[in-house]
């Protein structure tokens, strides 16, 4: 049985994009069909290949792998874009140009993860923190406003 094809028309394709081909497929006995007939085969782009990975699936919620995101106030946190742009020139990856990008998107990905937990997590209880501390040294105990 050939299933039919969800995420794109084809598998494979050539660097070019002129020569493109179903060329992976799954083979599913026809009891498997009769037991789940809800299979869905998805074709996924994923990193460098030519060949797009394929996902058999019985229920219809196919994820990809989860994109990195930035958030909106890591631009207001001060030394935030001099951390990326150091980072990003520290990374040392060998390899051809796809696979370098791929390797340092990666690893400023982890990074990035590290930074945010050190500078924006619990942003809320520092704030309160240091209004607390700034009472205290204003020597009069009378709460300090600075927003």
């Amino acid at each position: 049985m050939n299933l039919p094809l969800h995420g794109r028309k084809y598998t494979w394709f050539k660097g070019d994009a002129k020569w493109m081909s179903r060329l992976d497929r799954f083979l599913l006995y026809e009891e498997w069909c009769l037991e789940w007939p809800n299979f869905l085969q998805v074709a996924i782009l994923l990193g460098l290949s030519d060949h797009c990975t394929l996902v058999l699936s019985i229920d219809e919620d196919i994820r990809g792998p989860r994109p990195s995101r930035m958030l909106k106030c890591w631009q207001d946190t001060p030394d935030y874009n001099l951390f990326v742009s150091e980072k990003w020139k520290s990374l040392q990856v060998t390899g051809w140009g796809g696979y370098v990008l791929k390797e340092k998107f990666k690893l400023i990905k982890k990074a990035l993860k590290e930074w945010h937990v050190s500078h924006t997590y619990n942003l809320l209880g520092k704030i309160v923190f240091i209004k607390e501390r700034l009472a205290v040294l204003n020597g009069n105990g009378e709460k300090v406003e600075l927003l």
